[in-house]
């Protein structure tokens, strides 16, 4: 009899948890300015050398998907440690055109950086040969990972 009450309370815990990972990721960020955070230069620093970064003009190829809805900056970094490459909105597009668009900068700066730095844009696969079983743990970290990109963190 205590090992069912052990079993069944061990189960509801676990729902519980469960329950609390999917609320989080339903559930929305803090709320921000949107116009303002669009307006915001998001940056990375690339071990390359500045005329590497866009030579002839040309940005690698997940800034340059992003057309004319960015205006992109290219400096020295600090100590001459590499190129500072940032990115933001473009004038014209206001929150409402671009709610995603934050998001869409941070992920294409994370890969042009991976593309610069090792020529490859790198890839958390869990198995090579397929997909993470179904599970619902393996959907939560699927989710988790999706975000990871766009959102700065995991």
């Amino acid at each position: 009899m205590l090992r069912k009450t052990i079993a069944v309370g061990g189960l509801a815990a676990a729902g519980l948890l469960g329950k609390r990972a999917l609320d989080t990721l339903k559930t929305p960020g803090p709320k921000r300015d949107a116009s303002r955070d669009l307006s915001r230069w998001r940056a990375v620093t690339v071990n390359v050398p500045p005329e590497q970064v866009a030579p002839d003009g040309k940005y690698p190829e997940p800034l340059a998907e992003l057309g004319d809805k960015v205006e992109l900056k290219v400096s020295s970094a600090a100590g001459a440690r590499g190129t500072e490459l940032a990115a933001r909105a473009a004038a014209g597009w206001r929150a409402a055109d671009g709610k995603d668009l934050a998001g869409q900068i941070r992920k294409a700066l994370r890969q042009s950086k991976m593309l610069l730095e090792t020529g490859e844009i790198l890839r958390n696969e869990p198995m090579p040969h397929g997909k993470r079983p179904a599970t619902p743990a393996g959907k939560i970290v699927d989710e988790w990972e999706k975000r990871a990109q766009e959102g700065g963190i995991l």
